[in-house]
């Protein structure tokens, strides 16, 4: 099914051969080490740690450059792997699902734009008025980061609109088998990692010691840690819900069967018959609301989820490496 393609699509969630994104990545990150020797401060800039700070920002925006071709492959392979339980013909799906993703590119121009303007007022007060090549790359590179990612968030915002479409489609679902759903669970687990990945980056850059004696940096982690958990379960609710649903639908008659079988069984008993058929029935029919009862309506499995909670120890590894480092180096 073609998909239409979106600025950003074309910009970042291609797949790109490793040549061409080994080149981008060291010309971006080159460049603040060749702006501080034309300023003649290259050995200043290395030992400060200030290519730290300046870093950071191109470091962000290089992250999602890498990978938003795995976020949208996420995303079409929840489509690929439904599209089986739709009861549409292959032209009407596409249409719907066309339809959800599209994107207007004046909405993708004004994102990436407010970000840019959120970005100059943000540094607008720190900025050294004094030029520098280092200074000019910090400067530009900070107010394109803040672009992409006003410019990211609304591409992962608009979304959710093709998952939710997706779910008002008349599916023909198997409760018992929630395989085909694991998709949802995988994206999920992806954009997880992905915020995962984004706190990493900032604490790699972003690390001092003294931060370590600070409560509020300890305190605001563990908020985040939280966040990202409740993006992961928060992503995963329009599933949740039609499973859910689709749970109650077919489990109620059987709940309904084995009460109506119960009392025929217990008049049965009451005028001195034998019961053995309905007392059979009544196995079977209890066996299967066991299975019922015990389906997944959250479409992920113990894989998904004992990844998630190694994941998010990484933001805490990686200080500890730092702090080694530190120690090591010192």
């Amino acid at each position: 099914m073609d998909r239409p393609v979106s600025i950003f699509d074309r910009f970042f969630s291609h797949t790109r051969p490793i040549w061409k994104t080994s080149l981008v990545c060291g010309i971006v990150l080159g460049l603040p080490f060749l702006a501080a020797l034309l300023d003649g401060s290259l050995a200043e800039f290395t030992q400060a740690g200030t290519w730290r700070t300046v870093l950071f920002a191109p470091a962000i925006a290089l992250y999602v450059w890498l990978i938003s071709p795995y976020m949208t492959i996420a995303g079409d392979q929840v489509v690929h792997t439904l599209r089986p339980l739709v009861e549409l013909d292959d032209g009407e799906f596409a249409a719907r699902i066309s339809q959800a993703e599209k994107v207007q590119p004046i909405q993708e121009y004004a994102a990436g734009l407010v970000g840019m303007l959120l970005g100059f007022a943000a540094i607008f007060a720190d900025m050294d008025w004094e030029f520098s090549w280092v200074t000019l790359y910090w400067f530009l590179s900070t107010i394109i980061m803040y672009g992409i990612l006003a410019w990211t968030i609304f591409i992962a915002v608009k979304s959710t609109r093709v998952k939710a479409a997706l779910h008002r489609l008349p599916m023909k679902i198997d409760i018992l088998n929630p395989e085909p759903f694991e998709a949802v669970g995988r994206q999920s687990l992806l954009l997880a990692l992905v915020f995962i990945g984004g706190v990493t980056i900032s604490l790699v850059f972003t690390y001092s010691p003294d931060r370590l004696d600070n409560l509020v940096f300890w305190v605001s982690n563990l908020l985040f840690v939280g966040f990202i958990l409740l993006i992961f379960f928060l992503s995963m609710r329009p599933t949740h819900h039609v499973l859910a649903a689709e749970k109650k639908r077919v489990l109620e008659p059987v709940t309904r069967m084995i009460n109506e079988d119960f009392q025929e069984l217990i008049q049965e008993l009451s005028d001195g018959k034998n019961g053995t058929a309905m007392s059979a029935q009544i196995t079977a029919l209890l066996a299967y609301e066991e299975r019922l009862q015990s389906a997944r309506t959250w479409p992920y499995n113990v894989s998904i989820l004992r990844t998630l909670f190694f994941s998010v120890f990484i933001p805490l590894m990686s200080i500890l490496g730092r702090v080694a480092a530190d120690l090591l180096f010192k």
